[in-house]
């Protein structure tokens, strides 16, 4: 097979881990480094932390049931849409020498997780499942007796299925992919802990992320000190003159912005304001500035066990005054309000 200069050169590895729980794990791997992505589609499948916290809300409201898991050997799964050729060697045996062409995503290329996206799409779509409007990373399927939707949430390799009969849903799965762990009623999924109170309310939190997070960052800052509160009322971090970081100080900077962001959009509301104060100077920090991401690390450590319950049940009523009803004449009389028939229909109510 003759390489034009469509194809493009990446080398292959093998890579060798030990994990935490002391199992080995051997992977081959592409140099995705070598491979040009300029117009290449890259994307992968993230759904996003508020899907999450609506799914688990719809959950305990239409009684449906949850299975989380884990997809194995996640990206070879699905084809290599990008022409990359590589070498072969000794290992390889009767082809070792020869130059071979990709026919699986390896890990390591740029496009391994868009390849593996379109391939849970159309696994999707021949369940029967549909792309959420808005977020294309939620799939759902009406059920049978039109009295709901059963769902699936991709988040790359991690799943969360939330349906009636999730069971059966998982078992199709099983069929187009190695399902390495699927767990009923998940306490774990993408940095959030479910629980149960006694009265059978849903529970959230992430102390186990926030826990880790705080080990990592006094690992390499230093210990952090208690804070009652994330923000003082009277800071203004736009007035700081003090000297502008280094390169390993920026990234420190970035690195814990990025973490406090997931913490923040999952269970943690009370530091979103002071995230945002402080996100605008991502690009320049100064000294002060890592000092008031550090001072949010040491509110979360405060409070580290922090929770909200998950209740489905009705707001009551809000009183308010008698509306005001204005009249705009005709002005208004040639705009129309048009409903999107790609919705989806609106049931359980």
């Amino acid at each position: 097979k003759k390489f034009n200069d469509d194809w493009q050169y990446a080398p292959m590895r093998i890579g060798f881990n030990l994990k935490e729980d002391l199992s080995r794990k051997t992977r081959l791997v592409m140099g995705g480094h070598a491979v040009d992505p300029k117009q290449l589609a890259t994307r992968a499948m993230v759904v996003q932390s508020l899907t999450i916290r609506l799914l688990l809300l719809i959950s305990k409201y239409q009684n449906l049931q949850l299975i989380g898991g884990d997809i194995g050997q996640t990206f070879i799964h699905a084809e290599c849409f990008k022409k990359v050729y590589s070498h072969a060697w000794e290992d390889f045996g009767d082809l070792a020498g020869r130059l071979v062409s990709l026919y699986k995503a390896l890990y390591g290329l740029c496009t391994a997780a868009t390849s593996f996206h379109d391939y849970a799409e159309n696994c999707m779509r021949e369940m029967g499942f549909r792309q959420c409007k808005d977020d294309p990373d939620l799939c759902m399927r009406q059920i049978m007796d039109k009295l709901g939707y059963n769902y699936i949430a991709l988040y790359v390799d991690d799943f969360l299925i939330v349906a009636r009969n999730p069971e059966i849903i998982l078992s199709k799965i099983k069929q187009d992919s190695i399902i390495k762990k699927a767990e009923s009623d998940p306490t774990y999924y993408l940095g959030l802990q479910l629980s149960h109170t006694n009265k059978g309310k849903l529970r959230i939190s992430n102390s186990c992320y926030v826990h880790e997070a705080i080990h990592k960052i006094e690992a390499k800052t230093g210990e952090l000190r208690k804070e009652l509160v994330p923000v003082s009322p009277s800071d203004k971090p736009e007035e700081d003159e003090s000297l502008l970081l280094d390169q390993k100080g920026i990234r420190s900077f970035q690195e814990m912005n990025g973490i406090d962001q997931w913490i923040g959009g999952l269970a943690r509301y009370d530091i979103t304001f002071r995230l945002l104060n402080i996100s605008q100077f991502l690009v320049a920090p100064r000294e002060g500035h890592l000092e008031r991401a550090r001072k949010i690390f040491g509110h979360l450590k405060q409070f580290l066990g922090r929770s909200f319950p998950v209740d489905p049940s009705p707001l009551p009523p809000i009183a308010s005054e008698k509306r005001v009803i204005t009249d705009f004449g005709s002005q208004y009389l040639i705009f129309l309000d048009p409903i999107n028939n790609a919705l989806p229909t609106s049931v359980g109510a």
